[in-house]
C-alpha cells in the first residue's frame, strides 16, 4: 500500500522543469542564448518613468499655526542600480528639492523655506512567469532627512509632518508599477527578436529547406555584478518544401516554456 501511495504521489506531482542542457539534448533543433542586460541599462530604462519635478501641498500640518500649508516640490537627483545579497536588486535614489510653509502665528503671517532631501530605496526579486509577464515582487522605503522649521523659535519638524503621507504614496506607487508590469506581456517583446531570427533558410539547399521555431523557453533570472542574466533556448524543426510553398514565420506562442539553469 505504501508503495501504491508513493507511486500515486509522484504521478500527482507536477513534472520539473527541464534544465537548458536537458532542453539542449532533447530531440530536434535548438538554439540558446545567453543574455545580460546591464544595469546601467536598466537605470535608464528607469529614469524613463521619473517625472521631472515632484509636487506637493499639505494643509494644516501644525497644530501651533493658523491658516498653515506646506508647499514642496523636488527632483530626482541620483538614481543607482545593482545586485542585492538575496538574488535581486535595488534601485536608490535621492530626491532633493525645497518645502515652504505659511501660517498664521499669534496674527502675523509667516513663511519659511528650508532644502528637503528624501532617500528612497526599493528592492525586487522577479520572476519570469509562463504568460510573458514579469511579477516584481518589490519592498522598499523612502525616508525625508530631519527638517525642522523655526518660527519665532517655535520648532515644527517637516519630516514628522511628511512622512506618513509619503508612506503612503511611496507604497501605493510601488503597488501600481508591479501592477502595471504585472499586467503587460513585457517578455514577449523584449524575446521577439529571438524567435524571428530562429525563422532562417538553409542556404546550402537551395532554398528547398528553412527552420521554423516551435517553442521557446527562459530561465528565471539571476542578478550579478554586471547586470541581470538569463538564457533563452528556442526550439525549431526544419521544413522541407519548395521555396514558393515555404510557411509563413510562426507567432510566438501563447506560453513562454520556463526553464532550470541546473
Amino acid at each position: 500500500m505504501k508503495r501504491i501511495a508513493l507511486g500515486l504521489c509522484l504521478l500527482a506531482s507536477p513534472a520539473a522543469p527541464d534544465t537548458v542542457a536537458e532542453r539542449m539534448d532533447s530531440p530536434g533543433t535548438h538554439v540558446s542564448a545567453s543574455l545580460e542586460v546591464p544595469f546601467e541599462a536598466l537605470r535608464l530604462l528607469i529614469e524613463q518613468d521619473i517625472r521631472p519635478v515632484y509636487e506637493g501641498r499639505e494643509q494644516n500640518p501644525s497644530n501651533s499655526l493658523r491658516d498653515d500649508r506646506i508647499d514642496w516640490s523636488a527632483e530626482v537627483t541620483d538614481l543607482s542600480v545593482g545586485p542585492t545579497q538575496d538574488k535581486g536588486f535595488y534601485v536608490s535614489a535621492v530626491i532633493q528639492g525645497e518645502a515652504e510653509m505659511r501660517g498664521r502665528l499669534a496674527g502675523i503671517m509667516m513663511s519659511e523655506t528650508i532644502d528637503l532631501e528624501v532617500r528612497a530605496e526599493v528592492r525586487s526579486r522577479p520572476v519570469f512567469r509562463p504568460d510573458w509577464t514579469i511579477a516584481l515582487d518589490a519592498t522598499g522605503r523612502a525616508r525625508i532627512r530631519e527638517a525642522e522649521i523655526g518660527f519665532l523659535g517655535l520648532g515644527i519638524d517637516i519630516g514628522e509632518t511628511l512622512q506618513p503621507d509619503l508612506d503612503r504614496a511611496f507604497a501605493r506607487g510601488l503597488e501600481e508599477r508591479a501592477e502595471a508590469v504585472a499586467g503587460r506581456p513585457v517578455l514577449r517583446g523584449a524575446l521577439l527578436n529571438l524567435w524571428r531570427d530562429a525563422c532562417r533558410e538553409v542556404p546550402s539547399l537551395g532554398g528547398q529547406a528553412r527552420f521554423r521555431p516551435t517553442a521557446i523557453a527562459t530561465t528565471q533570472p539571476t542578478f550579478g555584478p554586471g547586470g541581470i542574466r538569463f538564457t533563452v533556448v528556442v526550439s525549431t524543426e526544419l521544413e522541407m518544401t519548395p521555396e514558393e510553398e515555404a510557411s509563413a514565420c510562426p507567432p510566438m506562442p501563447d506560453r513562454l516554456e520556463l526553464l532550470a539553469a541546473q
